[in-house]
């Protein structure tokens, strides 16, 4: 559970408050409130799959249990784009330092923070683990502060529907901010990689996905409602909470909050993004997706050749020097095809482990887990649409060509014999 707070709450309640209140005013929290329900519709497979049958190397072997090594390995591949998601917590980071000592240049933070935790995980995933324990504790605390000091200053605007800087974007607003901030309300989903190294599996993974959800929704909406509901709108439009948290805190707690709260947000994502997006890909080099070099680790376990891809994948953003919207928009989009490639599979579940799936712990009725999952496939086609309609035509089309280039390169491997099947799920 604590991996996937970490893990979820990052740049998007850091940065993307005062966009979404850019979209839609004072109704920035309510956005938000549906966002996390939503991101739960897409997240919800992995808690039907991980209470039935136990997984090691996350979604690449749900989608092979599921329905083949082909698609697997399209998925895998596909799936390293998802590292793009870390240069937003880098630059989300450098522009709150930056907000703090405007001599500090964000992409030159952005930078360092990301080469210090890859430098963490080198030492292996204790010493990750360890580090995370730590920040998370911080992190969640410090923004329970921030919410409860700033619902004492609250303006009553805030959750006056009829108040005219309610919904100022209209319907189309309001929907342009439930989209921008879907991207930072899933990545909870990454806990079915830790599924061979829990105690009880079945019961703990699935359980640690679900409780996330209320932990978000609080934290998230508290955090929006605090960000749109005490200063007038103008002053925090596009800003980071750093206008607000200053208005609302006495200096002590300020400063308390500004290194716990937003700046241990984006660490603790950095860190477990490092971990997260490493386990597929060890279990498919050890498939053959990669050259066999590809799944070698140091003497501490760590998978240094992985781990050092990762970095500079995150880094390539930062120095095209995408801003922050463009780059979260972006991952939306990858990121909504790598994961409901690993979601729709799930679809076979009942067929393909018919007496697992009956005695799982989060079994429900036949038509009522077809119904969940065809919520679930309607809401990523949504917001798979809705990213792509807000990007320029050279993205997206960037985006997609790096999928296909993924998906041919995972044929030719595949088709050239040199992929092999390796035992990466178990019934029991």
């Amino acid at each position: 559970m604590a991996l996937g707070v970490g893990q979820v709450i990052g740049a998007g309640v850091i940065t993307l408050c005062g966009q979404a209140i850019g979209l839609t005013g004072r109704s920035a929290w309510l956005a938000y409130g549906i966002a996390v329900i939503m991101g739960f519709l897409m997240v919800v497979p992995y808690v039907f799959l991980s209470g039935t049958i136990i997984v090691k190397g996350g979604a690449y072997s749900v989608i092979k249990a599921m329905s083949g090594e082909r698609l697997a390995g399209m998925y895998v591949v596909s799936y390293i784009t998802q590292c793009i998601s870390m240069s937003l917590m880098g630059m989300s980071l450098g522009v709150y330092l930056n907000s703090l000592w405007p001599i500090l240049n964000p992409k030159f933070i952005a930078i360092l923070f990301l080469i210090i935790f890859y430098i963490i995980n080198l030492m292996g995933i204790s010493s990750m683990a360890k580090v995370q324990r730590v920040m998370s504790a911080i992190l969640v605390l410090c923004l329970l502060i921030f919410i409860v000091t700033g619902l004492t200053k609250l303006d009553s605007a805030a959750i006056n529907f009829s108040d005219k800087e309610f919904f100022t974007g209209g319907k189309i607003g309001f929907i342009d901010a439930i989209f921008l901030y879907i991207y930072s309300v899933t990545g909870y989903w990454m806990n079915i990689n830790y599924a061979s190294d829990a105690k009880y599996p079945k019961k703990d993974v699935p359980w640690s996905i679900i409780m996330v959800v209320p932990v978000i929704m609080v934290i998230y909406v508290g955090v929006a409602l605090v960000a749109g509901g005490t200063l007038p709108l103008d002053k925090v439009i596009n800003q980071p909470l750093t206008n607000v948290a200053d208005y609302i805190m006495p200096k002590f707690l300020f400063v308390i909050f500004m290194v716990g709260g937003p700046i241990m947000a984006l660490l603790t994502t950095i860190n477990s993004c490092y971990a997260g997006f490493s386990a597929p890909h060890i279990q498919a080099a050890k498939d053959g997706w990669y050259p066999d070099f590809v799944a070698k680790c140091n003497k501490r376990g760590a998978p240094y050749v992985i781990l050092t891809t990762i970095l500079l994948i995150s880094l390539i953003p930062i120095l095209l020097n995408y801003d922050i919207s463009t780059i979260t928009r972006n991952c939306t989009l990858v990121q909504t095809v790598t994961m409901a490639m690993s979601a729709f599979v799930v679809w076979n579940l009942p067929k393909r482990y018919p007496e697992q799936w009956k005695n799982s712990l989060y079994h429900v009725p036949n038509t009522v887990f077809y119904i969940i999952m065809l919520l679930c496939m309607l809401t990523y086609i949504s917001v798979f649409i809705a990213s792509a309609s807000t990007l320029n035509v050279t993205i997206v089309t960037v985006s997609i060509s790096i999928l296909v280039i993924c998906s041919i390169y995972a044929n030719i491997r595949y088709k050239s014999g040199k992929t092999k099947v390796t035992v990466s799920y178990w019934l029991d």
